[in-house]
């Protein structure tokens, strides 16, 4: 018997708070709009209170890949910056622990930050001359509390969680069940999607003669095709066998040999009239105007 898709999606919220240490610089931009006869509201300035501070840049280029990895491994679910989105439920724990590993990661990167933050202080302060502003310069254990990452995971509700909602009708239920359809057929199509541009990428490759524009063939290209074909079972939310079927077929193209598919044209045309075959299924698993929403 078919599971639901009450039992095989849940809904995760990434949730990360970092410092970037910026303020407006709201007076210093005044300043410039006078002494040029400006209008109030053509300058907007910021202050970057760590500028070239190495190590908090570190921490917070960490920060953009861990969105980044959180973006590549769900699919979306509502819309908005920050919402929740979705997996498979059986990929929850490997989640889980990749991300208890890279937030062990940019804890550390953190600590080796925050451990010499009043040293950078001091340096900012002679660095900014006049427009240094103490106040606007955390204490180490305020920044401390300003950090922290964490998923919030929770079920898909049921028609029946809804029912008992007060101020909730029968009209009420059948639209949020109806927008669940939605969503999950969108999330599917997301994800034919993905698999569909870097199947297609390689073809557009393939399909051109070595030494044309466009001919260059990068390992990126098969690489990017496994990292995608072996993400789909964790973001398969219906467990729809012919996904996983066409995701199977992606595995198989990704094996190719990346010298024979850059030096033979015979093996490239092979490789090319496989990548198309595989492209048209995908594209027939979305609508051409789709695409998903980061």
């Amino acid at each position: 018997m078919a599971k639901s898709i009450h039992e095989t999606v849940m809904l995760g919220s990434l949730s990360i708070s970092f410092p970037e240490m910026r303020r407006k610089a709201a007076k210093e931009a005044r300043e410039i709009e006078v002494n040029n006869h400006a209008k109030a509201g053509t300058i907007t300035a910021a202050k970057h209170l760590l500028a070239g501070v190495a190590k908090h840049k570190i921490a917070k280029d960490n920060v953009t890949q861990i969105r980044a990895w959180w973006s590549g491994v769900t699919v979306p679910w509502f819309d908005g910056k920050g919402a929740p989105r979705a997996v498979n439920s059986l990929a929850v724990t490997d989640l889980k622990v990749e991300l208890g590993d890279r937030i062990r990661v940019l804890r550390g990167l953190w600590e080796d930050f925050l451990a010499e933050y009043p040293v950078y202080r001091a340096q900012r302060q002679f660095e900014m001359g006049a427009l240094f502003d103490p106040s606007e310069f955390p204490t180490p254990q305020e920044l401390e509390r300003k950090f922290r990452v964490h998923i919030d995971w929770c079920a898909l509700p049921k028609a029946s969680d809804i029912r008992v909602m007060e101020g909730f009708d029968e009209n009420d239920v059948k639209e949020a069940v109806a927008r669940e359809k939605q969503r999950i057929q969108h999330a599917q199509e997301v994800i034919a999607q993905r698999l569909f541009k870097v199947v297609k990428s390689m073809h557009d490759t393939m399909n051109t003669k070595i030494g044309e524009p466009g001919s260059k063939f990068n390992n990126t290209k098969l690489e990017n095709i496994l990292q995608v074909a072996e993400l789909i079972p964790r973001i398969n939310l219906t467990n729809d066998p012919k996904l996983a079927a066409l995701a199977k077929e992606a595995k198989k193209l990704a094996t190719k040999s990346p010298d024979e598919l850059r030096e033979d044209e015979v093996k490239r045309a092979e490789a090319a009239k496989q990548a198309k075959t595989l492209a048209d299924k995908l594209a027939g698993m979305f609508t051409a105007t789709d695409d998903e929403d980061e």
